[in-house]
């Protein structure tokens, strides 16, 4: 019970009091980038990053897309989807998508704790290369920034459950 009081008291602090930004995905939160090696597994396939697993859900029904999903590096396979004619629809689902990878990413207790140790902080996926759907350009400070949105939905989600847990 005391646990449950004192993550309520942080989380309505969090609501009132301004929030520390973690501004990239580098160094220590590398694990939140979508590049971070580490084994997801996403529609009965066990993918290296999550990066992988999001990408090879541009073509789910193309098997030598799969594979090369499945075994190539994070960045050739990102580098590569540029390449591909999407879907008419992808554009309507790749953020349920993204969460659903992202959900899956975090089931690993590790990768949690990690993300549970960021706290309250406001989580954005600062870039240069001017990614402003998922992140947020640091030569502008402009984005939306769904990455980092999805990830604290996550996080505050399992702050949520811990509150409302016996």
């Amino acid at each position: 019970m005391k646990i449950v009081k004192s993550i309520y008291d942080d989380y309505i602090r969090w609501r009132y009091e301004p929030a520390v930004t973690i501004r990239e995905f580098r160094g220590s939160f590398r694990f939140l980038s979508n590049m971070y090696l580490t084994p997801i597994t996403y529609k009965g396939h066990s993918f290296m990053s999550s990066e992988n697993a999001y990408m090879a859900m541009k073509a789910p029904n193309d098997p030598i897309w799969l594979q090369f999903c499945l075994t190539d590096k994070p960045k050739v396979v990102k580098r590569k989807s540029r390449e591909m004619k999407l879907d008419d629809k992808w554009h309507e689902i790749k953020v349920s998508i993204m969460r659903e990878i992202l959900i899956a990413k975090f089931s690993n207790k590790r990768l949690l704790n990690m993300l549970m140790s960021t706290n309250f902080m406001e989580l954005e996926e600062g870039n240069d290369w001017n990614d402003t759907f998922w992140g947020v350009c640091l030569r502008t400070n402009e984005g939306h920034n769904h990455l980092g949105k999805i990830l604290m939905e996550i996080r505050d989600r399992h702050y949520y459950s811990l509150m409302t847990s016996k």
